[in-house]
């Protein structure tokens, strides 16, 4: 279990290895050190991050009426920030004034809407800046991000993603089933580390992003299967919940801890680009589709921006609606929607 970090929001900038191919289905879990989770007393509180006067208000930006479907999505706002202690000027998501992250930054939905409802999750945004660039360029606002915590300038990216109404998902780098083959990276959250290093790992990959409305554990083509299923989970979960995040897991039907305090979670319904093949994706789209109607929602993952997966997926949503079925941000999915 990993050990509960201080409340706060971040200014957080990401990055990430390359995809490495791996099978859709979780593996079993490999046996693993367990590390237990120490209580919350022994957590030194972060120092405040205004002064002695307190925190400024919520912005009226982030504070105002819902937004709708395509409007702008709000910047960091200071005062759901405070100091992340890692010592790099960095900051972590908090709740203040009863706003919470996961609210604050959700993208613009249809309100009242009865039809059947699917959401899609497009993760190693920024990664690659022209494949980016694409993605922003064909893809509806409605389509989420997810950036890696090792994008090497996520910046420009990010800030055009948020004008154009794209809300935001942090990556944590987990350790996947086929650890240390696939590896993800020096900052992942590994079942055999000490406690305050994985701690430590989950404070950075938040910190990496501001104004992010969650996290996942989808890395490109890495999901965090080993991690995910480790008793260690459940500490992360309690730490997101008390930042106010959604929790994503990027493993279809993947089953979680459910510890008292965990936020919002849900699992994808479906990896979209495994394999990133036209005709596979096109498939994929349709069977989440009908997944959509059978269940009232469905959320589909794609793994990365790579030209054919944004080209179809482009071409699916542009005439989604006209098939009965809407598509909203990840946030609308799980009811957190502004």
């Amino acid at each position: 279990m990993l050990i509960v970090l201080a409340t706060g929001v971040g200014a957080l900038q990401v990055l990430g290895p390359p995809p490495v191919a791996v099978a859709p289905v979780a593996a079993p879990v490999v046996a693993a050190p367990q590390i237990a989770l120490p209580p919350a007393a022994a957590v030194a509180p972060l120092p405040p991050v205004h002064g002695p006067a307190g925190p400024p208000p919520v912005s009226a930006q982030i504070a105002a009426a819902p937004r709708g479907t395509g409007a702008p999505v709000p910047p960091p706002d200071p005062a759901l920030q405070e100091p992340s202690g890692l010592g790099d000027g960095s900051f972590l998501p908090r709740i203040a004034g009863g706003l919470a992250p996961m609210r604050a930054y959700a993208a613009g939905a249809p309100a009242l809407d009865a039809r059947p409802r699917v959401a899609i999750l497009l993760a190693d945004f920024a990664m690659r800046e022209a494949d980016s660039e694409a993605a922003l360029k064909l893809l509806p606002a409605a389509v989420s991000f997810a950036v890696s915590p090792y994008a090497a300038r996520p910046g420009g990216l990010v800030e055009r993603a948020r004008q154009d109404g794209h809300e935001l998902f942090a990556v944590l780098p987990m350790e996947p089933r086929g650890y240390p083959l696939d590896d993800p990276g020096d900052r992942a959250m590994l079942t055999g580390a000490r406690p305050d290093k994985n701690a430590e790992a989950l404070r950075w990959a938040l910190s990496r992003l501001g104004g992010a409305v969650g996290a996942t554990g989808a890395l490109g083509a890495l999901r965090g299967e080993r991690f995910a299923a480790s008793e260690q989970m459940a500490g992360v979960l309690e730490e997101l919940g008390r930042r106010g995040l959604i929790y994503i897991d990027p493993r279809p039907d993947g089953r979680l801890a459910t510890p008292a305090g965990a936020g919002p979670r849900r699992a994808v319904d479906m990896v979209v680009d495994d394999p990133a093949v036209r005709t596979e994706i096109d498939t994929k789209l349709e069977r989440l589709e009908q997944l959509a109607r059978d269940r009232g929602m469905a959320l589909g993952l794609v793994s990365a921006p790579t030209p054919v997966a944004v080209e179809r997926l482009a071409a699916w949503s542009a005439l989604l609606g006209q098939r009965g079925v809407v598509l909203v941000p990840v946030s609308a999915l799980v009811g957190v929607a502004p």
